[in-house]
């Protein structure tokens, strides 16, 4: 991921767009995307061409549209990969919410797991700003098909 500032001081029009064209182009999972604010003491309170809030804030609102764009892109991209996930809640319906090694928030059933457990999951789709999965399966010697517990 990338951290981005919008509207520090004597930031243009046009390097905000090629700061926004760049960060299109860039193979990055997420954006964590801040306003810059001025404050009183600081070096960049003095400085010239303050950007007011409003368009830093318009701006903002820009780049996390992109974050949104690229992390949805980046979660599809994970449908269908086996993912080490740690088990963070089990629900009362067995239902387990956990986060995989990417940092993405998997949800999956399963039974007779712990929380801080870490499990291969097969991630089968995306639901809102989650993935989702199963168990993955391991074979017994015997040939028999074992759900990993």
């Amino acid at each position: 991921g990338v951290d981005v500032m919008t509207g520090f001081p004597g930031e243009t029009p046009e390097a905000f767009e090629h700061t926004f064209r760049l960060l299109e182009e860039l193979p990055v999972s997420h954006l964590h995307v801040f306003p810059y604010s001025r404050r009183a003491g600081t070096p960049a309170a003095t400085f010239p061409d303050q950007v007011p809030a409003e368009i830093s804030k318009e701006r903002a609102a820009r780049l996390r549209a992109l974050g949104q764009e690229k992390r949805g892109a980046f979660m599809e991209r994970c449908v269908g990969r086996t993912l080490q996930v740690v088990v963070e809640r089990r629900g009362a319906d067995t239902l387990c919410r956990g986060l995989s090694e990417n940092y993405l928030p998997v949800l999956f059933p399963a039974e007779h797991v712990r929380e801080r457990e870490l499990l291969p999951v097969v991630i089968k789709g995306r639901h809102d700003d989650a993935l989702e999965g199963v168990l993955e399966e391991r074979r017994k010697t015997g040939g028999e098909k074992e759900e990993m517990a």
